[in-house]
């Protein structure tokens, strides 16, 4: 099933992307940098007699309550109902990949993604970890999200440089959420918000314009000077609702207005472009490289936001993070429902590559995380310690758990 303005096309994700698990180790620090898909990178594991081979594959759907219910124009999540793989290799390495799949952000199903994950899962053991990515390529445009729960999850087994621990700590500026709908609310939480040190505060719009109008102006008031805002619409508008809307926000302290309308609209993406008075960036109307290509030529936004669980991988979250760069466009980084292996991985990949304040947050909303080490956000930034690699709680994710399958 495709959603619309997603025609079907051969994936990103091949025998280049594959090649690249050893990656390109980055120094401390947050440089903006040229692309590292280079032939040296591409190259890197030719030669060899083969990459580590696959031992086991273990798959669960898994339910984690959140500790508060979280708003958005697509639904109103009460749980974190996520995908997660582990990989066992035969030389000893584990990896974890996860994947929530929100019904409505995308053309995939939970059901269809569990089912999906289930069955690759079962024809991975006794390949090499390259050759298993390679086979999971072709399905990366209609299972991005049950391809990379897999992949990710083989390239933390196979110890991809950009998840090495460092002997330097990392600090990730990430956006604070705003859910409240009311005047009382909104004070309260953008003041707390900018009191833990938060400098880009994320509001959910896409209902009523002069409501969303009210309730920006009033925030965007009380921030002025100590924070910026970026708005999101995910989809929730009509094409000339979100014109409206666009055409009336400050010009100033408000970063970028996401998905204002239908995704695969693109005529209508043009045109709020075309009235907005503050940048304007696309989220569920990206898939691949296809899309980015098309949002390009189309002048569709200046600014793509990515996720990892769109990807396929963190070697094509990569790729398309140079991809962009390289049209001339910028890049937001991060998910708002996942749990903090995803975050953590997203956080890694954006401590290399990417500038703009991240949104791998998506672990702060959960009743409890699957790391044993839990992640911790302070002064309004994702701090991953020096030397720090994560392990997952067992029992917390058995406890999660709603069913599992072992293959291997």
């Amino acid at each position: 099933m495709n959603a619309p303005g997603r025609p079907k096309r051969e994936s990103s994700l091949g025998e280049e992307g594959a090649q690249r698990l050893e990656g390109t180790a980055n120094a401390p620090g947050r440089p903006k940098r040229e692309s590292s898909l280079g032939e040296e990178g591409a190259q890197r594991l030719e030669g060899t007699a083969s990459t580590p081979t696959i031992q086991n594959v273990r798959v669960r759907r898994v339910g984690i309550p959140l500790n508060r219910p979280y708003w958005s124009m697509i639904s109103t999540l009460h749980a974190l109902d996520t995908l997660v793989a582990e990989v066992r290799l035969e030389d000893g390495g584990i990896g974890y990949g996860e994947a929530a799949i929100v019904n409505g952000y995308t053309s995939e199903t939970l059901e269809e993604g569990w089912r999906f994950c289930r069955q690759q899962a079962a024809g991975l053991p006794g390949l090499a970890v390259r050759d298993a990515i390679l086979r999971l390529a072709p399905h990366r445009h209609e299972q991005s999200h049950g391809v990379s729960c897999l992949v990710t999850a083989m390239e933390m087994a196979a110890r991809h440089p950009l998840l090495e621990p460092i002997a330097a700590e990392r600090r990730i500026p990430v956006v604070g959420g705003v859910q409240a709908h009311d005047a009382q609310g909104l004070l309260s939480e953008v003041e707390r918000l900018i009191s833990l040190g938060y400098r880009t505060l994320k509001m959910k719009v896409g209902g009523d314009v002069r409501t969303d109008l009210r309730n920006v102006r009033l925030a965007h008031e009380l921030a002025q000077g100590r924070a910026i805002l970026r708005l999101d619409a995910n989809q929730g508008f009509t094409p000339d609702d979100a014109c409206r809307f666009a055409a009336q926000l400050p010009p100033e302290g408000i970063e970028l207005f996401e998905q204002g309308s239908t995704a695969g609209d693109w005529q209508a993406a043009i045109a709020i472009r075309a009235s907005s008075t503050v940048p304007t960036m696309l989220d569920e109307s990206i898939f691949d490289l296809s899309d980015i290509d098309r949002a390009a030529e189309l002048g569709a936004a200046p600014l793509i936001k990515l996720k990892l669980v769109k990807c396929g991988g963190i070697e094509a979250l990569v790729e398309s993070l140079a991809h962009i760069r390289r049209l001339g466009m910028d890049t937001v980084l991060g998910n708002g429902v996942a749990s903090d292996i995803n975050n953590w991985m997203e956080a890694c990949v954006a401590h290399a590559h990417v500038e703009r304040t991240g949104e791998m947050n998506g672990f702060t909303r959960l009743e409890t995380g699957l790391l044993t080490e839990p992640l911790a956000i302070e002064q309004g930034c994702l701090v991953i310690p020096a030397g720090y690699y994560p392990t997952v709680d067992a029992d917390i994710l058995d406890r999660y758990t709603i069913e599992a399958k072992s293959f291997g």
